[in-house]
């Protein structure tokens, strides 16, 4: 199959993901209410990904939407895994991608543990704000915004899911998998990676297992299928193209 040329990429430049990128680059520490709240309230909105949209039992529109984002940022800066998460982002914007996935690989999986981290994080201050009993493993996932927000604070290793993209990346990668066993790839890390909470069920396992599958897909998009390396962003802009299809 031929190669994507990286040159051939739409790249137009979007003032309001440069803000974006900007603010969380300004505003990077995740231990202050203020920026939190700042961060889940525009990148959520901008994404149509936003934590808000939850189940609660709450049956008002005022009470399951009023101040969310201000009463969500209180609870979520005394999570005990905040620390974890700022040490992860600043580590992981240290590095990059050699495009030698054995070299990448423990890069990847840093990358896939924060994602998994700050999606169980979310999950964790959404029950404690909602005063939920529900058990966290069934309440609703926020893999698609967690890759979304921390895209914004790791642009150079995050890549973003949503089901267009993860949809397209799969139909994609049909093309060109045998040639280098990704199939077996992802196999293989799945059965390596580390949650960060062993009392999960399979549903939820479920759900992360198929960012793994959208992760290794991008990655090797992005490495192995363009003529030179792709960036996320370039990859995500490339999967909502027409062109290729």
């Amino acid at each position: 199959m031929e190669k994507i040329k990286a040159s051939e990429i739409s790249k137009p430049e979007y003032i309001g993901n440069k803000i974006l990128y900007d603010m969380c680059e300004q505003y990077k520490s995740n231990d202050v209410a203020e920026n939190v709240s700042a961060k889940f309230w525009l990148i959520g909105r901008s994404y149509a990904a936003s934590p808000e949209r939850r189940d609660t039992k709450t049956t008002t529109t005022e009470k399951k939407y009023e101040y969310f984002f201000d009463r969500f940022s209180e609870i979520f800066v005394k999570n005990s895994s905040v620390k974890e998460i700022d040490d992860l982002i600043d580590n992981l914007n240290k590095s990059d991608y050699t495009g030698n996935y054995d070299c990448d690989k423990e890069l990847i999986s840093n990358a896939i543990h924060l994602v998994e981290l700050f999606n169980r994080t979310v999950i964790k201050t959404i029950k404690e704000l909602d005063k939920s009993n529900k058990d966290e493993n069934q309440m609703r996932q926020n893999i698609s915004f967690s890759s979304k927000y921390l895209h914004f604070h790791c642009k150079k290793i995050i890549y973003i899911i949503d089901s267009y993209s993860n949809a397209n990346a799969k139909n994609y990668c049909k093309y060109f998998k045998n040639e280098i066993q990704l199939d077996e790839k992802k196999n293989d890390f799945k059965r390596n990676f580390e949650f960060s909470d062993i009392n999960i069920n399979n549903s939820y396992k479920a759900k992360i297992y198929n960012y793994i599958d959208h992760f290794l897909n991008c990655y090797f998009i992005a490495t192995y299928q363009s003529d030179t390396m792709i960036t996320p962003r370039e990859v995500d802009t490339f999967l909502l193209q027409e062109n290729w299809k």
